[in-house]
């Protein structure tokens, strides 16, 4: 699925063809040094990695059950903490997006 987005990028079907075994090839693959690392991932792509990973761990369940939600006698409720932390979260993802830079409408070319 993920593939499929190089052929709405891609010139033409021949430019797309040349990445796809550009992909597949280990020609030219070398290891990249920590100075060529941080040129490659900002700071923002390290803290979406942290992030990734904490998200994959025991970690998040245990959060929420402490933070987000608890048991009531008619089932799960909203902590008022869990609201706020949720909510703050949503705020701050929108203005992220919205200070974004410009992304083009991807069909443009079509």
């Amino acid at each position: 699925m993920v593939a499929g987005w190089i052929l709405f990028r891609s010139d033409s079907f021949t430019h797309a063809a040349s990445y796809f075994r550009a992909l597949v090839s280990l020609k030219g693959w070398m290891v990249f040094d920590r100075g060529e690392l941080a040129l490659i991932v900002s700071a923002q792509g390290w803290l979406a990695i942290v992030v990734g990973v904490l998200a994959a761990t025991p970690l998040l369940r245990w959060l929420s059950s402490r933070v987000l939600v608890k048991q009531a006698d008619d089932g799960w409720s909203a902590r008022p903490a869990g609201a706020v932390v949720v909510m703050s979260l949503l705020l701050l993802s929108a203005m992220k997006l919205a200070s974004g830079s410009f992304n083009p409408f991807i069909y443009y070319r079509f």
